[in-house]
């Protein structure tokens, strides 16, 4: 069985339409296919995201039903997550108490405006660090709807769009494997070591390689007294399904670089273990899958009415090479 391709808007075609990539642009693109696939799901019914659009322009498809389900289990699970945190239910949060998200590689996500249009960012300040060449067209994008900026307090925005400061949500540009200049301009907007902390990075650490992935992840271990950080990436990939994902990939101009050395969940448990988390789980989307607190019976109940599905063997296949870890660090010797 072969990995789905995901179809993808030409980068010829995105140019004409005015959109700049840096040198790093097979990588940016996967941001724009990754967006394009959320709208196709979330037209459909399978979650609730009146932004996303905002992003599509004029690029909007139909994904396969394969594709659809893949991206609302990942929007499904990483919100479930992020809840979880925001409740007390991860790193120790206390009720109200000041939090920070920061999002590694948050591209065109919506996840922010979502949580706070819903009145779920009481006392917490989103961070985002992408590209500037992704902040600038987000930013830009954002600037223009009014029920999206009135989700941010007293914002500020460079007049180059290169970065956003606001009261409870901060853009800034940034290379990842700069880390230090990423530190820096995360200080700049107000990142607080102290503050309960969950960093998050969906499909970004892992085109990096190890050294520089790993570099980000010790980051964020060592400069947090209380912290989880979720990865949402490719594993497997050296089974056949993996190597024509791999390949696929590669073929795009954004190969997976440290799934190479981080190929299974042990190893992605060792990692983070070893890079100054406490606790560690790492669970395959077909594990996921079947947890009733995340997908109850009645949820799936409905999703299953939304559009006929009959790739189950598929979908198995496709699930068994994405994991989400979710690693823990807890402040030490607390009484």
């Amino acid at each position: 069985m072969q990995a789905p391709e995901i179809p993808t808007i030409p980068i010829a075609v995105r140019r004409k339409q005015g959109v700049r990539f840096g040198k790093d642009e097979g990588v940016q693109v996967t941001n724009d296919d990754a967006n394009i696939s959320k709208a196709s799901a979330a037209k459909l019914g399978y979650y609730d995201d009146p932004f996303v659009q905002v992003f599509v322009g004029p690029n909007s498809q139909r994904r396969a039903p394969l594709i659809n389900r893949g991206y609302y289990a990942r929007v499904q699970a990483i919100t479930s997550i992020i809840r979880s945190f925001l409740k007390g239910g991860l790193a120790g949060r206390k009720e109200n108490e000041p939090a920070q998200i920061v999002a590694y590689g948050g591209g065109f996500d919506t996840t922010f405006f979502r949580l706070a249009q819903s009145g779920e960012l009481e006392n917490v300040k989103y961070f985002e660090v992408d590209f500037q060449e992704v902040v600038i067209r987000k930013l830009k994008a954002v600037a223009k709807v009014d029920s999206m900026m009135e989700l941010i307090q007293n914002a500020q925005i460079k007049d180059d769009f290169s970065a956003l400061q606001a009261d409870n949500y901060a853009v800034t540009s940034g290379d990842l494997r700069t880390m230090n200049d990423v530190v820096q301009s995360l200080t700049d907007c107000g990142f607080s070591s102290s503050a309960p902390t969950l960093f998050l990075s969906e499909c970004v650490l892992v085109y990096l390689e190890a050294d520089d992935a790993d570099a980000v992840i010790e980051w964020s271990a060592k400069n947090t007294e209380r912290s989880v950080f979720v990865t949402y990436e490719q594993i497997r990939p050296d089974d056949a399904f993996g190597a024509v994902m791999m390949d696929n990939l590669k073929r795009r101009g954004c190969p997976l670089k440290s799934v190479t050395k981080y190929k299974t969940l042990e190893d992605l448990k060792a990692r983070y273990l070893s890079l100054g988390f406490h606790e560690v789980q790492p669970r395959d989307m077909n594990d996921i899958g079947t947890d009733p607190l995340i997908f109850p019976l009645d949820e799936q109940r409905r999703v299953a009415r939304l559009e006929i599905f009959d790739e189950f063997e598929e979908w198995h296949l496709f699930a068994a090479h994405y994991a989400i870890t979710v690693a823990v660090k807890e402040k030490q010797n607390e009484e």
